[in-house]
């Protein structure tokens, strides 16, 4: 699958990597225009760099619009409290919201489907990883939160992302960047009555396909 098509927002990170966090700043104005799922990185969970390759790894898994957004931890209580706060700070076009964070306390994983799911980062970088596991883990957790967000929950394919296997380091690392036809297609069909269809994007050709 071509990502190329789906990393516009993703690539204008780097006109931003001096903004403050202090505000939702989205990462392109065209977030609005189509509805999406937002992936957003509080307080600076990741680096830009790896918060880019991550949000397009994943992206590239699916056929749905995803954008990219940061904001502070402060804003979290707000948006954890009153469920109209997502789009009230993010805009109706905002089907669901992937909040990615790095806190030495609390749940690995917050869920309320429909509206927004959170990932922690705790512990990721355990086992002295290599460079391209830890690129792995970072996308399979952002597929994880894309699909609570949805409504999907834990499968039985030992290499979908949501694996019920999956809840340790170990067991995530024996996955695959994806999300099995099971969690996948129920998926598609909730972001589709939350947002409309054209939260979807359409079928991409695979690199090196001949025309």
């Amino acid at each position: 699958m071509n990502a190329m098509n789906k990393t516009l927002p993703i690539a204008a990170l780097a006109m931003v990597c001096a903004m403050s966090m202090a505000d939702v700043r989205p990462f392109m104005p065209a977030a609005a225009e189509k509805p999406h799922v937002l992936f957003v990185n509080v307080a600076g969970a990741m680096s830009d760099a790896e918060f880019a390759e991550a949000a397009e790894l994943a992206a590239s898994k699916v056929q749905i619009n995803i954008w990219t957004n940061g904001i502070a931890k402060s804003m979290m209580a707000e948006l954890f409290a009153d469920r109209d706060a997502l789009r009230r700070r993010f805009g109706d076009k905002c089907a669901v919201a992937v909040f990615v964070e790095k806190n030495k306390e609390g749940y690995s994983f917050m869920n309320a489907p429909g509206y927004w799911s959170m990932v922690n980062l705790r512990g990721i970088d355990k086992g002295e990883p290599t460079p391209e596991t830890l690129r792995d883990r970072r996308a399979k957790l952002l597929l994880k939160g894309l699909a609570y967000a949805g409504g999907s929950g834990a499968t039985l394919e030992p290499k979908c992302s949501l694996f019920y296997g999956s809840f340790t380091l170990d067991g995530m690392d024996k996955t695959g960047v994806q999300i099995s036809p099971m969690a996948y297609f129920p998926l598609l069909g909730t972001l589709s009555a939350i947002a409309g269809n054209e939260v979807l994007s359409p079928p991409m050709p695979d690199e090196g396909d001949g025309e």
